[in-house]
Formats: C-alpha cells, structure tokens, sequence
C-alpha cells in the first residue's frame, strides 16, 4: 500500500481499490458500474456548460450503468422538461430510463433521480417507503433500483435467483435546531431504524 509519513493519521476506514484499479472479472462474469452524485439542484446544473459537461465526462468515462442523484429540487411538473434535457446531456434518451422522487410536502427540496442504461437488462425502480407516517416520506427521498435475477447472473431467460437492487437514498438530516435529531437517531422508531427494517424487507 501507500506509505504514510510517520506522524499522518490513519485512515479512519481502510479504504479499498477503487473499482476502476481492481483486477478483471473472472470469465463470463459481468460488471455493473455506479455513480451517486448530489447535484444540489439538477435544473442549475444542466443549465451550465461545466455541469451538463461534468455529467456527461463521469458517465463516458468510467462507463457508469446506473446513475444516482440526490438533492435534485425538483417539483413533479418540472421532471418532464428535466428528464428530456437530462438525456440531452448523457447523448441520448434512447439508450437511458429514469425514475423520479420528487418532495411534494416542500416545493424544490430534497428529490432523488436514478437512470440507468437499457442495455443492462431487465430492471424497473420505485420510491421506496421509509416511514408514511412522517413528512420525510413525502419528501422524496428514496428509490428502490432493482434488476431481474436473470438480467442480474446474466441469463437469458427464465426469471428466478436473487435481484440485484440498489438504493438511491437522501437521507433527512437533523434539521434547524435540531429538530428532527432525535426522530433520526432513536433506535427503535427512528429514521435511520426504519430505514434498515425498510431494505430488509
């Protein structure tokens, strides 16, 4: 590995190859490639060069599958005219499919977006419920990406064996003053505690 000068701290987690350094895939094996990225606002990002170019770079080259981004702020009524300038910036609708979660308790808060490309397979996505009875799961805020078992090892037909699935999560943070600290961290009915009840099931 890398040497550290004597007095640098140690990593506080060990931190692997990134997936683009690692070894080649065994025979007939296959590789999904993913990206997360907040955009902190997509329609401000596509409405600038760098950003339509940035996504498009990230995408081209590290050859990314499926697409994650959180915090897009976007009402339901602006994800037409998004999506189409979106796939304007990836090169192309035809090759991409996406899926929206837009917040409708706050007008341009929180929302998340997956795309993925059509050639990975059979997949489909949908807003994933963490807790109905809370605000936060009206603020879209989670999506539920999930790819066919035969599309997943890689078969030709049939449709048993396990899903891939992948959650695109923007995860409620404590809010001002604090207010929502306690519903996120309470182990029993807190957010975060819902959350993994919500993934297992």
């Amino acid at each position: 590995g890398a040497r550290r000068r004597p007095n640098s701290p140690r990593p506080p987690v060990p931190i692997d190859a990134t997936p683009r350094k690692a070894g080649a895939a065994g025979p007939g094996a296959r590789r999904l490639r993913a990206a997360s990225w907040n955009v902190a606002g997509l329609r401000g990002l596509l409405r600038r060069e760098e950003g339509r170019s940035t996504l498009r770079r990230l995408v081209d080259e590290e050859g990314v599958d499926v697409l994650m981004l959180q915090e897009t702020k976007l009402q339901e009524s602006h994800v037409a005219e998004v999506e189409a300038a979106l796939y304007e910036a990836l090169g192309g609708g035809e090759a991409w499919r996406a899926a929206w979660a837009c917040s409708t308790a706050r007008k341009g808060y929180a929302g998340v977006s997956t795309l993925w490309r059509r050639r990975v397979g059979d997949a489909a996505c949908r807003p994933l419920s963490v807790d109905p009875a809370h605000e936060a799961d009206r603020e879209g805020r989670a999506l539920l990406w999930e790819l066919s078992g035969a599309s997943a090892a890689g078969g030709g037909g049939g449709g048993g064996g396990p899903r891939l699935k992948l959650i695109n999560v923007y995860v409620p943070n404590s809010g001002a003053d604090l207010q929502r600290l306690e519903y996120r961290t309470d182990r029993a009915a807190g957010w975060d505690a819902r959350f993994r009840a919500a993934i297992a099931a």
